[in-house]
């Protein structure tokens, strides 16, 4: 018997471990399901640099920056630092301290507000394809930044003529 036992024993210890080399079903329940679209969907969200936007039947791409709070045309933002094109241009100098409080009476869009008073600008309404809709400003060379992107660099650099 104690043969036997040391026969096995050594058997089963030169023998490879066994590896769980079956694959598991993914889970379907409704939940589970929901989780993994809401996965992609972050996943698209956070790696997508360009977003889409209709006016009209016209569209245009835009570069999508959350770190740095920009959505601005395509175009712009390859060296932002460097560009040329007027929604670039007036991103850096567009300041808060440029409109008051009387501008912002009835709860108007502060970067609206800036477009139109500060920038001389036209204000134009985009719509994504999930049907999101976005305030742009647009220039006269047909580059476009978004208003809320406008009001966070014009309190950004507000903050900065402070100091």
């Amino acid at each position: 018997m104690k043969t036997l036992l040391f026969l096995i024993s050594s058997v089963l210890l030169c023998l490879p471990p066994v590896l769980d080399c079956q694959e598991r079903e993914p889970d379907s329940t409704p939940s589970s399901l929901a989780n993994i679209k809401l996965k992609e969907k972050l996943r698209q969200q956070v790696t997508s640099n360009f977003k889409t936007y209709f006016f009209g039947e016209k569209s245009h791409i835009f570069a999508v920056d959350n770190r740095k709070n920009i959505l601005i045309t395509r175009r712009c933002n390859t060296k932002l630092e460097t560009s040329k094109c007027l929604a670039a241009l007036n991103l850096k100098q567009v300041n808060m301290n440029d409109i008051n409080d009387e501008d912002l009476a009835g709860g108007k869009n502060p970067g609206s507000v800036l477009c139109q008073k500060s920038l001389k600008a036209d204000i134009i309404i985009g719509k994504d394809q999930d049907g999101n809709i976005t305030t742009f400003c647009s220039f006269k060379d047909g580059t476009m930044v978004s208003a809320d992107t406008l009001a966070a660099w014009g309190n950004k650099n507000a903050q900065r003529n402070k100091q």
